[in-house]
């Protein structure tokens, strides 16, 4: 038995012994984890395929996603993204970070081979007082139940979009999360606080990414 050149396939040759059912058995088992393999669903797959080899592609029917093994784990083929919004005005006199008063905005992702991942977020914000500050900004958590799971990074006055007094200002910014454990589902949501006087926030948005 010979192996081919480029992917190691095994290749009857001369010497061998005549057994056709044999080498086509194992010309297909070789042949199989080299194709892009469909499963129903990653329970599917991992029942079926339960030590995969690395490289080894395949497709999620039920997710409509396209995922690569890297010797570690599953990740996605392609850069994916996601994004969460909520239009109505809501309001806040919290002086520490929140979630309270309207919808949780926020979204869950893969994370890619380089452990990177960036959010980004925007929204309208505006305080009753001139002299006090209003904030918006992410936090990390893991899992894919968005706002649930161990904090990963928590939000940060250092890494938000603010205005300062009545202006209702559009306020927008990114952050890059890095060193994260590839094929692993993070969640990053917006929290919200003001440092006095009552904070308005209105039209937020975030999106996440892998980079």
């Amino acid at each position: 038995m010979a192996l081919t050149v480029n992917q190691g396939l095994d290749l009857p040759d001369g010497t061998d012994n005549a057994n056709v059912p044999l080498s086509f058995t194992n010309y297909n088992a070789g042949l199989e984890n080299r194709l892009v393999e469909r499963y129903l669903s990653i329970a599917d797959r991992t029942a079926r395929n339960a030590v995969p080899f690395e490289g080894e592609l395949s497709y999620l029917a039920d997710l409509n996603r396209y995922e690569w093994y890297t010797g570690a784990s599953w990740v996605t083929l392609l850069n994916a993204w996601a994004y969460s919004q909520d239009l109505p005005v809501f309001s806040t006199t919290s002086t520490i970070y929140t979630t309270v008063g309207a919808p949780i905005v926020g979204a869950t992702i893969v994370a890619p081979p380089s452990g990177i991942i960036r959010v980004g977020w925007s929204s309208y914000v505006d305080n009753t007082n001139i002299a006090q500050q209003s904030l918006i900004g992410p936090q990390l958590n893991a899992g894919a139940v968005v706002g649930a799971g161990a904090t990963i990074t928590a939000v940060s006055d250092f890494v938000t979009a603010r205005t300062l007094g009545p202006n209702a200002v559009a306020s927008s910014m990114f952050f890059r999360y890095t060193g994260l454990t590839p094929g692993t589902s993070y969640n990053a949501f917006l929290l919200h606080r003001c440092t006095g006087g009552t904070a308005s926030f209105a039209d937020r948005v975030l999106e996440i990414e892998q980079k």
